[in-house]
Formats: C-alpha cells, structure tokens, sequence
C-alpha cells in the first residue's frame, strides 16, 4: 500500500512539476510578446507625436495665409469703394 501511495505521489509530483514547467514556458513567451507590443505601441505613439507636430505646424500656416486673404479681401473693398 505504501509503494502504491508514495507512486501516486510522485506521478502527482511530476505532473504538477510539468504544468508549472508549460506555465513558466507560457509566461516567457508572453512577456517576450508583451515586450514587442510595447515596442509597437512606442513606434506608433513616437509617429503619432511627429503627425501631430505636422499638423500643428500646417493649422499656423493656415491661419497665416487667412489672415493674409483677409487683409487682400479688405484692401481689394477698400479700394473697389475708393473707385465709386
């Protein structure tokens, strides 16, 4: 009985010492997984902050050449007006 016991024992042993193996195979792979998510993660925002520089830069552009229409709008009515 004893044999038959510690037999028992040792196959459950073995095969908890196999799970726990698979699950520390398991969670390397994930963390080298997680380690390339965060460098895709890092890539993206790092390409997001240049595109919203881009844009920063287009929206002042914009506003330049608004005001610019405006005062060519305003002069060209001025001087339509001075002509009357």
């Amino acid at each position: 009985m004893t044999y038959v016991k510690t037999s028992i024992t040792n196959a459950a042993h073995d095969s908890n010492q196999a799970e726990f193996d698979r699950l520390g195979d398991s969670i390397a792979q994930l963390n080298q997984t997680m380690i390339k998510v965060n460098m895709v993660l890092d890539s993206l925002k790092a390409g997001r902050e240049s595109t919203n520089r881009r844009l920063t830069k287009l929206e002042t552009a914009t506003d330049k050449h608004d005001v610019r229409l405006a005062r060519i709008e305003e002069h060209v009515i001025v001087n339509k007006g001075d002509k009357k």
